[in-house]
């Protein structure tokens, strides 16, 4: 990757991965075409914020190195995974994502748009499903409760 700002790898998802940049870390999302996903993220971000939940501060979003990005705080302190690889910590570890998972569920979610609608749409556009496939999908979605928790 072409930015001298960028440093070490942080973390890999499905979607992007997160690298140090000065004093805070980018989220670099795979696909150059991401700039709404970029936006999408960003904003999520500032509204869980305003709930009181901890997680990075949205600086902004930006184009690094040709991809679009997320640029954020970035947390002191070794990452869970680094912190996993001693095995006497992975049952704290555990605990603490457990913790972290259920006040998340604890909010509700009702300033926010339906995921439940969100998969609707990606499942019933997705180019690599056969039609049957994607009707047991949608079908099985169709039966899910609709909830209003905000969800990770």
């Amino acid at each position: 990757m072409e930015d001298s700002r960028l440093g070490s790898l942080l973390g890999i998802g499905k979607e992007a991965e997160v690298f140090a940049f000065g004093d805070g870390a980018a989220k670099l999302f795979r696909h150059p075409e991401a700039k709404a996903a970029a936006f999408r993220e960003a904003a999520t971000m500032a509204m869980v914020e305003q709930m009181g939940l901890p997680l990075p501060r949205v600086r902004g979003v930006e184009q690094i190195a040709g991809r679009w990005a997320v640029v954020m705080d970035r947390a002191a302190g070794p990452t869970l995974a680094e912190r996993m690889r001693d095995s006497a910590a992975v049952p704290e570890c555990i605990e603490l994502m457990v913790l972290l998972h259920q006040r998340i569920h604890s909010f509700p979610a009702t300033r926010f748009s339906s995921l439940k609608s969100r998969l609707a749409r990606n499942i019933g556009s997705a180019p690599a499903l056969d039609p049957a496939h994607r009707d047991r999908l949608l079908g099985g979605l169709a039966e899910m409760p609709d909830g209003n928790r905000l969800c990770h």
